[in-house]
This record gives structure tokens, sequence and C-alpha cells, in this order.
């Protein structure tokens, strides 16, 4: 056979079978076949290429074996996803056999079938120390960085009468609501408002007269007016405490 403009021109005859742009000669066997059955015979059988069917078949194959592969714990995702199941159960304020229970498994699962939640033990050995560590770090090296700053604390007893004392501080830095920003954004709600400034009984700044915690203003009150009375006193206070405490 030779070929010319028009296609390929078999030798056995007049006709043209033409070829693919790919190569493909579909079209020549066809033509043997059906108008040339002996010498069709001869030929060796056609390799079979891989057809669209099948390549698709296997894609959904590697594809679903991919997806039942668990994600390795040195990987870039799992750290995400266990870092955001740390977040969660810090910030809520969960406890930790959360990550335990079937529900929560499911619902993870549900989300991402290739991630494998670690047990409570990780998060309350590992994870979460990791976590106080950084931010007990960024606070640390934020409050170094500022001028002046103001605390306040509260002592108070868990169910068990396990005392307990919390610290609080309060600060501006340069990097947000600094002074000139707050002061102008509370003159901006006083003029919205058309509050007028001298009905302001108190406020924490701006000048503007301050008052203190009331309720440790209470506190004192009440102190001093049973320090004379103490020993009579002391066995009802313990008795009120303990019941506050436990309700």
């Amino acid at each position: 056979m030779r070929v010319d403009s028009q296609g390929t021109r078999l030798k056995l005859c007049a006709r043209s079978a033409q070829v693919q742009k790919d190569g493909q000669t579909t079209n020549l066997h066809d033509h043997l076949r059906v108008r040339h059955p002996a010498e069709y015979a001869t030929l060796p059988p056609p390799r079979a290429g891989p057809s669209k069917k099948s390549s698709q078949g296997q894609q959904m194959i590697t594809g679903a074996f991919s997806k039942g592969t668990k994600y390795k714990t040195d990987s870039d995702r799992w750290r995400q996803l266990t870092d955001a199941v740390t977040r969660y159960l810090a910030k809520e304020m969960v406890s930790f056999n959360t990550v335990e229970k079937p529900a929560f498994k499911a619902m993870l699962h549900t989300f991402d079938k290739q991630y494998e939640l670690p047990g409570r033990k990780y998060f309350s050995k590992t994870a979460i120390p990791n976590l106080f560590n950084k931010v007990r770090s960024n606070i640390s090296r934020e409050l170094g960085n500022i001028e002046y700053l103001s605390m306040t604390t509260d002592m108070w007893s868990s169910c068990n009468m396990m005392p307990y004392m919390s610290v609080t501080v309060h600060y501006v830095n340069k990097d947000r609501h600094t002074a000139d920003n707050l002061e102008e954004a509370l003159r901006g709600t006083i003029d919205d408002w058309k509050i007028q400034e001298k009905k302001i009984a108190c406020i924490t700044m701006l000048k503007w007269p301050w008052l203190s915690c009331f309720g440790h203003n209470l506190n004192l009150a009440m102190n001093n007016s049973i320090a004379q009375q103490r020993a009579s006193t002391d066995q009802v206070c313990r008795a009120v405490n303990t019941a506050f405490s436990h309700s």
C-alpha cells in the first residue's frame, strides 16, 4: 500500500482507507475485515489500547484506595486537623474524653475519612500542654513589650472546697487599641448617641469619674462591719459559703 493526499491506498484494490491523524489503523483493519477477509485473517491481532472506560475505572479504584489510606501522623494535613481538635477542646473547655465519644469520632470521620483521631491521652499529655506552652510564650513576649498594665484578681473555691486564685492583666499595646483610638471611639459613641458628658457618672478613661469594683467594695464593707463580731459570725459565714459553693 502507499500513502497519498487522499489517504492510504491499498494495493489489493483501488479504494482508499483514511488513516487517523493519531496513527490509529482502525479504518484499515475494518476495510480488510469487510473487503478482504482472507488477507485480514493473516494479520496479527490488533493491540488493544486502554479504553476510556477502563481508564476511568482505574482512576476510581486508585482514588478509592487513596481515600482509604490514613494520613501519616507527620503529615501537614494530620497536624492541621489535630490542631483544630485541640483548639476546640481548649476554647470550649470540654473534657478530654470527648475525643473518645462515638458521635464525635463519627462526625470527624464524615468530614474526612482519612483522618484518624488520636486518643484522649494524646490530647491531655501532649497536644494541650503544647498549646499551653505556645500561648504562654506568646503572652509573655507581648507583656515584655508593653509600658503599663493593670491587674485584677479573684479568689474562689471549687465544689470540693479547693481554693483558687485567678489573675487578669489588662493592657494596651502599640499594635492594637491604642489609647488615642479608644478615646476616639468613646467620644464618637457619645456624639452619635448625643450623650451629655455631665450626665456620665463614671467611666475608667478620659478624666471622667472612676468607680472601683462594686463587688470588692461590698466585700470590704461587710468585712469591716462584722470585724468586731468575728467569732460569732465565722460559723455562719462558713455555712453560707459552703452552701453557695455547692449550689
